[in-house]
Protein backbone atom coordinates (compact mmCIF):
# COMPACT_ATOMS: atom_id res chain seq x y z
CA UNK A 1 0.00 0.00 0.00
CA UNK A 2 1.36 3.24 -0.95
CA UNK A 3 1.57 6.24 1.21
CA UNK A 4 -1.28 8.27 -1.06
CA UNK A 5 -3.58 5.44 -1.03
CA UNK A 6 -3.05 4.72 3.47
CA UNK A 7 -4.03 9.05 3.02
CA UNK A 8 -6.59 8.70 0.76
CA UNK A 9 -7.98 5.48 2.56
CA UNK A 10 -7.81 7.38 6.37
CA UNK A 11 -9.18 10.30 4.92
CA UNK A 12 -11.93 8.17 3.60
CA UNK A 13 -12.49 6.64 6.88
CA UNK A 14 -12.31 10.55 8.49
CA UNK A 15 -15.21 12.01 6.40
CA UNK A 16 -17.35 8.74 7.15
CA UNK A 17 -16.75 9.37 10.70
CA UNK A 18 -17.09 12.84 10.60
CA UNK A 19 -20.65 12.30 8.85
CA UNK A 20 -21.89 9.78 10.99
CA UNK A 21 -21.43 11.73 14.43
CA UNK A 22 -22.34 15.26 13.14
CA UNK A 23 -24.48 14.31 10.44
CA UNK A 24 -23.95 16.11 7.25
CA UNK A 25 -27.80 18.08 7.96
CA UNK A 26 -30.09 17.96 5.21
CA UNK A 27 -29.88 17.30 1.44
CA UNK A 28 -30.01 20.48 -0.57
CA UNK A 29 -32.61 19.78 -2.89
CA UNK A 30 -35.01 19.71 0.15
CA UNK A 31 -33.91 23.39 0.44
CA UNK A 32 -34.45 24.55 -3.03
CA UNK A 33 -37.99 22.35 -2.78
CA UNK A 34 -38.96 24.33 0.20
CA UNK A 35 -37.83 27.56 -1.88
CA UNK A 36 -40.24 26.96 -4.81
CA UNK A 37 -43.24 25.86 -2.01
CA UNK A 38 -42.49 28.73 -0.10
CA UNK A 39 -42.27 31.61 -2.82
CA UNK A 40 -45.43 30.37 -4.29
CA UNK A 41 -47.09 29.80 -0.67
CA UNK A 42 -46.60 33.59 0.03
CA UNK A 43 -46.81 35.40 -2.95
CA UNK A 44 -50.25 33.90 -3.39
CA UNK A 45 -51.83 35.86 -0.38
CA UNK A 46 -51.15 38.93 -2.75
CA UNK A 47 -52.21 37.93 -5.99
CA UNK A 48 -55.30 35.52 -4.89
CA UNK A 49 -55.95 35.26 -1.19
CA UNK A 50 -58.77 33.20 -1.19
CA UNK A 51 -56.59 30.08 -2.75
CA UNK A 52 -53.61 30.42 -0.04
CA UNK A 53 -55.40 28.32 2.33
CA UNK A 54 -56.07 25.44 -0.45
CA UNK A 55 -52.53 26.06 -1.89
CA UNK A 56 -50.68 25.18 1.22
CA UNK A 57 -53.58 22.35 2.14
CA UNK A 58 -51.83 20.17 -1.36
CA UNK A 59 -48.38 21.99 -1.09
CA UNK A 60 -47.41 21.50 2.58
CA UNK A 61 -48.15 17.61 3.01
CA UNK A 62 -47.12 17.05 -0.44
CA UNK A 63 -44.02 19.06 0.47
CA UNK A 64 -42.91 17.09 3.30
CA UNK A 65 -43.81 13.41 1.91
CA UNK A 66 -40.98 14.78 -1.08
CA UNK A 67 -38.78 15.54 1.51
CA UNK A 68 -38.69 12.70 3.46
CA UNK A 69 -38.02 10.56 0.47
CA UNK A 70 -35.32 13.13 -0.35
CA UNK A 71 -33.95 13.05 2.93
CA UNK A 72 -34.03 9.35 2.91
CA UNK A 73 -32.65 8.58 -0.43
CA UNK A 74 -30.17 11.27 0.41
CA UNK A 75 -28.94 9.45 3.77
CA UNK A 76 -28.91 5.74 2.21
CA UNK A 77 -26.23 7.30 -0.99
CA UNK A 78 -24.09 8.30 2.08
CA UNK A 79 -25.00 5.22 4.48
CA UNK A 80 -26.71 6.96 7.23
CA UNK A 81 -30.11 5.34 7.09
CA UNK A 82 -31.77 5.68 10.57
CA UNK A 83 -35.28 4.91 11.28
CA UNK A 84 -35.43 7.08 14.36
CA UNK A 85 -33.96 9.89 12.91
CA UNK A 86 -36.33 9.50 10.52
CA UNK A 87 -39.14 9.69 12.85
CA UNK A 88 -37.53 12.62 14.71
CA UNK A 89 -38.08 14.53 11.40
CA UNK A 90 -41.45 13.65 11.10
CA UNK A 91 -42.23 13.99 14.19
CA UNK A 92 -40.61 17.69 14.24
CA UNK A 93 -42.45 19.20 10.93
CA UNK A 94 -45.50 17.03 11.45
CA UNK A 95 -46.06 18.89 14.64
CA UNK A 96 -45.24 22.22 13.04
CA UNK A 97 -48.38 21.56 10.83
CA UNK A 98 -50.33 20.25 13.43
CA UNK A 99 -49.24 23.48 14.77
CA UNK A 100 -50.61 25.77 12.45
CA UNK A 101 -53.67 23.45 11.60
CA UNK A 102 -54.34 24.43 15.42
CA UNK A 103 -54.72 27.84 14.64
CA UNK A 104 -57.51 27.59 12.56
CA UNK A 105 -60.11 27.12 14.63
CA UNK A 106 -58.99 30.86 16.27
CA UNK A 107 -59.41 31.99 12.65
CA UNK A 108 -63.13 30.80 12.32
CA UNK A 109 -64.12 31.96 15.63
CA UNK A 110 -62.62 35.28 15.03
CA UNK A 111 -60.09 35.39 17.95
CA UNK A 112 -57.55 36.35 15.68
CA UNK A 113 -58.14 38.14 11.95
CA UNK A 114 -57.83 36.19 9.01
CA UNK A 115 -54.98 39.14 7.60
CA UNK A 116 -53.22 37.84 11.28
CA UNK A 117 -53.09 34.18 10.23
CA UNK A 118 -50.43 33.95 7.98
CA UNK A 119 -48.04 36.28 10.01
CA UNK A 120 -48.38 33.67 13.11
CA UNK A 121 -47.83 31.25 10.65
CA UNK A 122 -44.73 33.02 9.79
CA UNK A 123 -43.75 33.51 13.61
CA UNK A 124 -44.40 29.50 14.61
CA UNK A 125 -42.41 28.43 11.42
CA UNK A 126 -39.91 30.39 12.51
CA UNK A 127 -39.41 28.83 15.82
CA UNK A 128 -39.80 25.62 14.31
CA UNK A 129 -36.51 26.77 11.89
CA UNK A 130 -34.92 27.42 14.93
CA UNK A 131 -35.52 24.42 16.83
CA UNK A 132 -34.79 22.05 13.84
CA UNK A 133 -31.56 24.37 13.31
CA UNK A 134 -30.05 24.03 17.35
CA UNK A 135 -30.88 20.09 16.96
CA UNK A 136 -30.37 19.35 13.51
CA UNK A 137 -29.10 21.31 10.87
CA UNK A 138 -27.58 24.41 11.42
CA UNK A 139 -27.94 25.73 8.20
CA UNK A 140 -31.87 26.40 9.63
CA UNK A 141 -31.07 29.01 12.18
CA UNK A 142 -30.21 32.01 9.51
CA UNK A 143 -33.45 30.95 7.64
CA UNK A 144 -35.38 30.95 10.99
CA UNK A 145 -33.54 34.57 11.15
CA UNK A 146 -34.73 35.72 7.95
CA UNK A 147 -38.30 34.18 9.02
CA UNK A 148 -38.26 36.35 11.93
CA UNK A 149 -37.44 39.42 10.18
CA UNK A 150 -40.28 38.33 7.79
CA UNK A 151 -42.60 38.22 10.29
CA UNK A 152 -41.55 41.96 12.16
CA UNK A 153 -41.46 43.15 8.21
CA UNK A 154 -45.31 42.02 7.77
CA UNK A 155 -46.05 43.43 11.16
CA UNK A 156 -44.45 47.03 10.95
CA UNK A 157 -45.16 47.61 7.36
CA UNK A 158 -48.18 46.49 6.47
CA UNK A 159 -48.72 49.04 3.55
CA UNK A 160 -45.68 47.79 1.67
CA UNK A 161 -47.26 47.51 -1.79
CA UNK A 162 -46.85 43.50 -2.27
CA UNK A 163 -45.97 43.21 1.07
CA UNK A 164 -45.84 39.29 0.60
CA UNK A 165 -44.28 38.58 -2.92
CA UNK A 166 -41.26 40.87 -0.96
CA UNK A 167 -41.44 38.43 2.55
CA UNK A 168 -41.96 35.01 -0.07
CA UNK A 169 -38.77 36.23 -2.52
CA UNK A 170 -37.12 36.73 1.09
CA UNK A 171 -37.83 33.40 2.31
CA UNK A 172 -36.94 31.75 -0.93
CA UNK A 173 -33.36 33.64 -1.40
CA UNK A 174 -33.47 32.60 2.37
CA UNK A 175 -33.87 28.69 1.38
CA UNK A 176 -31.69 28.72 -1.86
CA UNK A 177 -28.40 29.86 -0.10
CA UNK A 178 -29.00 27.47 2.59
CA UNK A 179 -29.37 25.08 -0.05
CA UNK A 180 -26.36 26.18 -1.65
CA UNK A 181 -24.30 25.93 1.03
CA UNK A 182 -25.67 22.36 1.77
CA UNK A 183 -24.41 21.67 -1.46
CA UNK A 184 -20.93 22.62 -1.26
CA UNK A 185 -20.77 20.45 1.63
CA UNK A 186 -21.56 17.61 -0.34
CA UNK A 187 -19.05 18.41 -2.58
CA UNK A 188 -16.04 19.23 -0.05
CA UNK A 189 -16.77 16.20 1.98
CA UNK A 190 -16.88 13.95 -1.32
Amino acid sequence: MTDKQAHDDLSYVRSVLQRAEGGTGNPAAIYFLWAVITFFGFAIIDVAPKQTGFYWMIAAPLGGVLSAVLGHRAGRAAGQTSRQEGLVHAMHWGGLLVGILLMVPLVLTHVIATDDFPRLVLLIVALSYYTAGVHVDRRLIPVSVALVGCFLLTVFVRGLPYLWTVTAAILAVSLAVAGLFAAARVRRDA
